[in-house]
């Protein structure tokens, strides 16, 4: 079962909770009883699990972006175009 534990506590004690926290446990922090967020381990995926996914999937990759993306694409919307409409458009002409 996941501890609750409210903000103020935590606050006071979050040395304590950060390093159960890197020992693996789960904490719901909660505001008055009622649960906010969660405190939990962080799981890193390295390069190296990457790239073993990219290439069982066919797909290679070198450690940046996809190939065919760009940077930065501005687009000016008329006002009465919305960017959802835009969005599918834009794939609509892939």
């Amino acid at each position: 079962m996941m501890e609750h534990v409210g903000i103020r506590y935590l606050k006071d004690n979050l040395s304590k909770y950060v390093a159960r926290a890197h020992q693996g446990d789960i904490i719901l922090v909660t505001d008055h009883g009622v649960p906010v967020a969660r405190l939990a381990p962080i799981e890193e995926a390295n390069d190296a699990s990457l790239r073993a996914l990219a290439d069982r999937l066919g797909n290679g990759w070198r450690g940046g972006k996809p190939v065919g993306t760009s940077a930065n694409r501005m687009v000016e919307l008329p006002v009465e175009r919305s960017l959802s409409r835009a969005i599918l458009e834009d794939r609509e002409s892939r």
